[in-house]
């Protein structure tokens, strides 16, 4: 694993090199194209059926670990988030992750923000490991940011954050969509090395 600071620059050219590289990954792409096939056929999230689908389609595709689909469809439908969606609120996410099961409550992060994300693309980045550690990285090589490790998992925090990496590399022309395909291709290349 890589773990200095011999990072690329993230500028315009470099994201669209990246982005490009996302859209060439057969995988990446199709994936990517077969959840927005759903989301748009499934858009609301009232219907139990429905939301199972995604969340089943949504954790499997991105490998998030929720071994609690059903629970946390259940979870979703009772919270009534599409309201809330189109307000990009970003406390939903945190609501959406708590899942509580019997005694338990599990906290599902990153599956939340992708759930988010699919849901509304310009109001929700998205959270993976891969987009921590390089924010982390850039905050200390660069100094883009002021933030804890912790606060990255705090949504509010956590979009703030991405905003002023797009602000400070130049980088407001991308969508978050677009600026999640960077960190998390280069996120994944820069981690193996």
């Amino acid at each position: 694993m890589n773990t200095g600071l011999d990072l690329k620059t993230p500028t315009p050219e470099v994201v669209r090199e990246y982005i490009r590289r996302f859209e060439q990954n057969e995988y990446a792409a199709n994936t990517e194209k077969a959840i927005c096939r759903l989301v748009d056929a499934f858009p609301g999230n009232t219907q139990i059926e429905d939301v199972l689908l995604k969340v089943t389609t949504i954790n499997r595709l991105y490998s998030t670990n929720l071994y609690a689909v059903y629970p946390m469809a259940q979870h979703i439908v009772g919270l009534n988030i599409d309201p809330r969606l189109k307000e990009h609120d970003p406390e939903l996410v945190a609501e959406i992750a708590n899942l509580q099961m019997g005694e338990k409550r599990r906290f599902f992060y990153s599956f939340a923000s992708k759930y988010c994300s699919w849901h509304a693309q310009d109001g929700y980045p998205i959270y993976d490991s891969f987009v921590d550690r390089l924010l982390r990285l850039y905050r200390q090589r660069d100094g883009f940011a002021s933030f804890t490790n912790a606060e990255l998992w705090h949504y509010p925090t956590f979009r703030s954050v991405i905003q002023t990496f797009q602000r400070h590399y130049g980088l407001t022309e991308f969508s978050f969509k677009e600026v999640d395909k960077f960190l998390w291709v280069y996120g994944q290349e820069h981690a193996a090395g």
